[in-house]
């Protein structure tokens, strides 16, 4: 299921993703807010993760066995 924007709220300071998430993120999904986000450690995300789609203000980022994609992050 692909995560639309303004879905998820504001005030979210961490996101898990299962294992099976494997929808590329866009550009302002994630909240500004966001200070965590982890993809499980077998996830099948392998999407780039390109400027724009983490927010400035994210700490801390755990991706999965299986990420890699060819964009390199910000």
């Amino acid at each position: 299921m692909k995560i639309e924007k303004r879905v998820l709220p504001d005030n979210l300071l961490v996101l898990w993703f299962s294992s099976g998430f494997n929808k590329p993120l866009e550009r302002d999904v994630l909240p500004r807010k966001l200070k965590v986000l982890y993809f499980s450690n077998f996830s099948q995300y392998n999407h780039p993760l390109t400027e724009g789609i983490l927010p400035d203000g994210l700490e801390y980022l755990e991706l999965g066995t299986y990420f890699f994609a060819d964009e390199v992050l910000p």
